[in-house]
């Protein structure tokens, strides 16, 4: 019989473009692999690749107690019906509730930590929340993978977990045959040089900030593109809008 292996996430997309060579590292191990995910237009590339699919009712914002009753539950379902080995779980919520729910099953379940999210840049009862669930939660976990050093200093610190579970890992990870290497040209370094801004656009990771170099390097002479690759995300905390963006390139007008 196959060792299930049960991943959790609060995307297919995520799990699909950041867990994808895990997922087929466990598949060519003889591992059967179920995933704990919404569904989205990622989830059926996700079953495509082998995966069995899940599908739970995992919002990406917000946490109420209400969906913490729900979502537990459902983790719970799952795991009932494919009897993991063990558990993987990756981003705040499947981190949280997907615990929660293997503590109550009895497996064994790991914990990554890519980064602690919004939640965590509000110094008031949003924050405290966050840590109060993450701290009952992680409690039992076997293993918990951070990307960074203060990640993993603060989660001890607030006595989330012990330092002796923890670890730093470098990164997700890239693949390399899907964004091959490409040497950068000396035609590039002697002509227009280009920066990408790659993500959503949210206040806390610098898109107001990136328009206002771009428009600093401008004024100062240099030959750059400044290119946004990203979406807006309206429901999120922290947001801009279509509007605000456009109104800001028009304040800095020679971009």
């Amino acid at each position: 019989m196959k060792s299930v292996v049960l991943l959790a996430a609060n995307t297919a997309w995520y799990l699909l473009n950041y867990r994808k060579n895990f997922i087929l590292s466990l598949l060519n191990m003889g591992c059967s692999v179920s995933a704990a995910v919404p569904y989205d237009n990622d989830a059926e590339a996700l079953e495509q690749l082998g995966v069995e699919l899940c599908v739970v009712g995992c919002s990406q914002y917000g946490m109420t107690e209400l969906e913490l009753k729900e979502l537990v539950g459902e983790y719970v379902n799952v795991i009932k019906r494919v009897d993991p080995c063990v558990f993987f779980t990756f981003t705040l919520k499947a981190n949280i509730f997907g615990s929660i729910a293997a503590n109550i099953q009895n497996v064994p379940v790991i914990n990554t930590v890519p980064g602690l999210g919004l939640a965590f840049l509000d110094n008031g009862n949003m924050k405290e929340r966050a840590i109060e669930f993450y701290r009952n939660s992680l409690r039992w976990s076997r293993k918990i993978f951070f990307q960074n050093n203060s990640d993993m200093i603060f989660f001890i610190e607030n006595g989330i977990s012990s330092e002796e579970i923890c670890e730093v890992v470098p990164g997700s990870g890239v693949d390399l045959d899907a964004f091959p290497y490409v040497p950068v040209g000396e035609s590039l370094l002697t002509g227009c040089f280009k920066f990408l801004y790659f993500a959503r656009l949210l206040r806390p990771k610098g898109i107001l900030e990136y328009v206002e170099a771009a428009s600093l390097l401008r004024t100062s002479g240099y030959k750059v593109d400044c290119i946004v690759a990203g979406t807006f995300d309206g429901d999120a905390l922290y947001a801009i809008s279509d509007m605000e963006f456009q109104r800001k390139i028009f304040e800095n007008d020679d971009i």
